[in-house]
């Protein structure tokens, strides 16, 4: 989703609980020259509250730049978090078209199963270490904001052709 008429960098939301693996992402994110802006949620409950205004109504598109563009979610945040924020966002006929890009480990086979039937993008196995993550950051910057882009009818488009 190009959003460069709104806001001069694409913003992420990470979902994540681990104040490590938070810290890691902002040095990713500054080793790489990823040109983004991060917001952190530590669970469920702030991510929905980013995403929601007070009234419990997702921002509609005149207040696009206070929605993130991209959201990535830990799947080690408990099962039902994860799951109450996928279900969040698929449901909002604002927040629907957000890419949702859940973050898992090995051993969350049914996690993985659970997110992809609630509606993720994609799965993408949790980088360990600043040089993986900052490439898997480049690399998802990369395909979601100049590779792809959401068309006003909510189709996705290759930029490329």
């Amino acid at each position: 989703m190009n959003n460069a008429t709104t806001s001069p960098c694409p913003t992420l939301l990470l979902v994540e609980s681990s104040p490590e693996f938070q810290t890691l992402a902002k040095r990713a994110i500054e080793k790489g020259k990823i040109e983004v802006s991060l917001n952190i949620a530590n669970d469920s409950h702030e991510a929905i509250e980013q995403l929601m205004l007070k009234s419990g109504e997702a921002p509609s598109d005149d207040s696009l730049r206070t929605r993130p563009d991209l959201i990535l979610l830990d799947l080690a945040i408990p099962e039902a978090e994860a799951g109450r924020v996928l279900q969040t966002v698929r449901e909002n006929e604002h927040l629907r078209r957000i890419p949702v890009i859940a973050l898992a480990t090995s051993e969350q086979e049914r996690a993985i199963a659970i997110s992809q039937g609630l509606g993720a993008n994609s799965v993408m196995p949790k980088p360990t270490d600043l040089d993986h993550l900052a490439g898997a950051l480049h690399d998802l910057v990369d395909y979601w904001f100049r590779v792809v882009a959401l068309s006003p009818r909510g189709n996705w488009v290759n930029k490329n052709s």
